[in-house]
């Protein structure tokens, strides 16, 4: 019989709900305590709330956010109870492997006739193998990279979802800004709220919201309609106060509007700047772009500069990740140089805002 479901002394104590590397698993993050996951927003929140900010690569989560959130509530108990069970990652893994998939000298007919998850495909399969593996080293059933990453449509065939469809499964890129839009619709609300702002001031005008992602400065401008000099700085403060225009620029970068949405230049020279800046507090549109990298006044490689800075200590990089940071710094790199950065503009993001809707992509 299998010996997927041993009992065992406790080894791992929970941290609560959200990320945390359990089993201290090279290359994934290290934090103090458990990191709330990015599509769990608070619409309630009397700012804007940041989506997926720091994060390098566009993804898109808020897509299906609520059926990220549900996965979270099933396995979160499988969860806690395999880190009381299994002292390693190593131990997890094999143990899930064999709950999930034919293992060892069984045969898929006798696998079959043994395991309750013999009756699933093996995408299925897949899919619940790599949600209890994820809430089990890392708090999360959606923290899958690196260990067993799957796809989001694979994700979603989770049977223990049973079948449920997403509220917010939109399939159109239309219908996918107007989800985003609805979420940052209500948290504008609550800005115009606190600031004591009347929305019935703002009429019928039209409003553009640009943010400049290098001060992360967001200027609102009318576009269309009529409103008094007074509202409209009122307007600028209260969306300029706190971290509102910061986190609305990560909002726009990875939710607004995806695909197409910016210049793959203009990106590229955002994010090795946005990387550079943060561990070197040096701004690379400084230096000299030549055929083999970017240098400074004196000559110096931006990659030299980042790997002093990140082995002095960097703002981010915990110890042990130095290497990891570096090489990446460095495919960025290589990815700017195919771009005359000097003549790309730099990247401001934008949306239109009038009645209390905010519109993406136009």
């Amino acid at each position: 019989m299998p010996h997927w479901n041993p009992a065992a002394p406790t080894t791992v104590a929970s941290q609560g709900r959200g990320y945390y590397n359990y089993y201290h698993m090279s290359g994934r993050s290290e934090v103090d305590t458990a990191r709330q996951m990015p599509y769990e927003r608070d619409l309630r929140s009397e700012e804007i709330c940041p989506n997926n900010a720091g994060v390098a690569t566009i993804s898109n989560e808020g897509l299906n956010s609520d059926l990220f959130s549900k996965l979270d509530d099933i396995y979160e108990h499988m969860g806690t109870v395999n880190r009381a069970r299994y002292a390693t990652f190593e131990e997890l893994q094999t143990a899930l492997s064999e709950k999930y998939h034919p293992y060892g000298n069984w045969s898929q007919s006798q696998w079959a006739q043994t395991s309750p998850y013999a009756k699933y495909s093996q995408d299925e399969r897949k899919a619940m193998y790599a949600h209890e593996l994820a809430a089990s080293a890392f708090g999360s059933a959606n923290a899958t990279g690196g260990i067993a990453s799957i796809d989001i449509p694979t994700a979603l065939k989770d049977p223990r979802l049973n079948g449920m469809k997403s509220e917010n499964a939109l399939s159109a890129d239309s219908d996918l800004r107007g989800y985003n839009a609805s979420v940052l619709g209500s948290q504008f609300a609550n800005v115009l709220a606190k600031g004591g702002l009347d929305i019935g001031l703002l009429g019928d005008a039209t409003f553009k919201f640009s943010v400049d992602g290098y001060s992360k400065l967001l200027q609102i401008t009318v576009l269309a309609g009529e409103v008094a000099d007074e509202t409209l700085a009122k307007l600028n403060e209260a969306f300029n106060t706190g971290d509102n225009a910061k986190n609305l620029f990560y909002n726009l970068l990875y939710d607004g509007s995806r695909e197409g949405a910016h210049d793959r230049a203009e990106l590229a020279k955002w994010s090795l700047w946005s990387n550079f800046e943060r561990e070197t507090g040096r701004d690379i549109r400084d230096f000299q772009q030549r055929k083999n990298g970017f240098f400074d006044k004196d000559g110096k490689n931006a990659v030299d500069i980042f790997a002093d800075a990140v082995f002095a200590g960097g703002a981010s990089v915990p110890k042990g990740f130095e290497a990891v940071a570096i090489n990446y710094f460095y495919i960025q790199t290589r990815e700017a140089l195919k771009y005359d950065l000097a003549s790309v503009p730099d990247l401001t993001l934008s949306l239109t805002y009038q009645n209390g809707e905010v519109r993406l992509g136009e």
